[in-house]
């Protein structure tokens, strides 16, 4: 599989300006927390701001709109 390099703003990023996080790493850092080895997940991160999102039609109208759940990071990881 070729890697893809994101773009920003006309920027194109090199391959050295990617951080490289590997799945254990990142299962390891979580499983260190205290809180969540006793599988508990702080409130917190439990908690989403929801957003309207427009979708089309005149924007007076309710459902013209659907709602988006902004979480954190850690909670969607936790999930």
């Amino acid at each position: 599989m070729e890697s893809q390099i994101p773009e920003t703003k006309g920027e194109v990023w090199s391959q050295e300006d990617i951080p490289l996080v590997e799945e254990d790493q990142v299962r390891e850092d979580l499983n260190k927390d205290v809180i969540l080895a006793a599988g508990e997940v702080p409130e917190v991160w439990r908690k989403a701001n929801v957003m309207p999102i427009f979708k089309k039609g005149k924007k007076l109208d309710p459902g013209n709109y659907r709602l988006v759940s902004l979480t954190t990071i850690p909670g969607k990881v936790t999930e």
